[in-house]
């Protein structure tokens, strides 16, 4: 018995480094993981009833690096929820230009995404960031290891930024100032715009450069109205 669970967990651990090497499964994709964790899982409790205290090292640190990979993966996407008006209102939206560039606060998510199209309905087992149908058909944003996992071409691997402004819908200039600033410093982006907040999507190799632009736009006006603030109180 103990020498066939020797094979199956080994088998599980092989078969998940064969799949990557070949790329037909992401390293760090679901399958992977579980993959991973369970064949180490197996061989780490063999080797602690057979007392091989380094094959247990070895196994057991492998199992739980993919258990922990895994529930990162599994963890669900959702940013945190903003907290209500201390009188339970809805939080005010901002609408003048210089107030919501003095308060973009770039927030980056954690991971890398990539829009996808497809012609009919997501599958069920997709959990997509965004949905938006158009007449050619509909286009997701997927974490990039969804993607990968559910084989759906893509062109570009993104890094994703919140913008934490709460700024009016109707608000006029912020895409502008927040496209063209990016513009300036040779930095691409997309657009998208929710009931709460604008959401960029930048090549992940730029994202840091993102941040640090938005950061310094943001800065340079939230300066701007605290010296116009100071300058009107003195008279």
């Amino acid at each position: 018995m103990s020498t066939a669970l020797q094979f199956i967990g080994a088998l599980l651990v092989l078969a998940a480094f064969a799949l990557t090497q070949r790329r037909t499964i992401a390293v760090d994709s679901i399958r992977a993981l579980v993959l991973n964790a369970a064949g180490a899982g197996i061989l780490a409790v063999l080797a602690l009833v057979d007392s091989q205290w380094g094959f247990l090292a070895l196994e057991g640190t492998w199992a739980l690096v993919s258990v922990v990979g895994l529930i990162t993966r599994l963890r669900p996407m959702a940013g945190p929820v903003a907290a209500p008006a201390p009188n339970g209102s809805a939080v005010a939206e901002v609408q003048d230009r210089s107030e919501m560039l003095g308060q973009l606060h770039p927030d980056r998510r954690p991971g890398s995404f990539v829009f996808v199209a497809v012609t009919g309905p997501p599958a069920p087992t997709l959990h997509p960031v965004m949905t938006f149908t158009q007449d050619e058909g509909r286009t997701l944003i997927l974490t990039r290891h969804e993607a990968d996992d559910a084989r759906l071409p893509y062109e570009l691997v993104l890094a994703w930024i919140r913008l934490t402004v709460h700024g009016a819908r109707d608000g006029v200039g912020l895409t502008a100032a927040v496209s063209g600033a990016l513009a300036d410093a040779g930095l691409g982006c997309n657009v998208v715009a929710t009931a709460s907040h604008d959401h960029l999507f930048v090549p992940v190799g730029s994202a840091d450069d993102a941040i640090r632009v938005l950061t310094e736009l943001s800065d340079r006006h939230r300066r701007a109205a605290e010296q116009q603030a100071a300058g009107t109180a003195s008279e």
